[in-house]
């Protein structure tokens, strides 16, 4: 039975191997095309970017363990938000980001306080559904260019988009109903 089960995987690994590769071909060569897409390497680098940076910030200082800190990452653009527990600790959370492999620049985002209520985490949320579902709707932007995140009112907008795109996704944002401050953190393609 092992035996079957050792040949049944191998037969398996190649396709599987071979799809993989296709797409990642497929990403590379979206990129001529969209100067504003991004491949499946870079994706996947922001998602280790993310979790490296997190797990770094974590080690930093054991009250750090605790905090509530939202690592995003766009392209090798990292944005901190959420809450440090003193200004000492926000800067360095911000060094530690700045240290991880392929970090391009850090946005520190942090607020010096004690971790945000559920009541204001859920609110984000809602908030953070709320323009993307505009964004969605609005003509002159591809919603999957921008990523959303909000923190205690503030929404964050990054992406890899024109200027025409940013000014409409920064106005549909402002316009939101919720929505305290904008800060577009974009790369611009054109």
């Amino acid at each position: 039975m092992s035996s079957f089960i050792n040949k049944f995987s191998k037969n398996l690994t190649r396709p599987l191997f071979a799809v993989m590769f296709m797409a990642l071909l497929a990403g590379c060569a979206s990129v001529d095309s969209d100067p504003g897409s991004r491949t499946l390497g870079s994706v996947i680098d922001d998602q280790s970017i993310e979790a490296t940076v997190a797990a770094n910030i974590r080690k930093v200082d054991p009250a750090l363990q605790g905090a509530n800190v939202v690592v995003t990452s766009y392209n090798g653009t990292v944005l901190l938000s959420g809450q440090a527990p003193n200004e000492d600790l926000r800067a360095q959370a911000a060094h530690a980001a700045a240290s991880v492999k392929n970090v391009k620049r850090v946005y520190n985002e942090l607020a010096v306080g004690p971790n945000a209520e559920l009541a204001v985490r859920s609110s984000d949320t809602l908030l953070t559904a709320k323009v993307k579902s505009r964004l969605l709707a609005a003509k002159g932007i591809k919603d999957s260019r921008v990523k959303v995140v909000t923190e205690n009112g503030s929404v964050f907008l990054m992406g890899l988009v024109t200027q025409a795109e940013g000014d409409i996704a920064g106005k549909i944002t402002q316009e939101t109903s919720g929505v305290q401050r904008v800060v577009r953190i974009f790369e611009y393609v054109d």
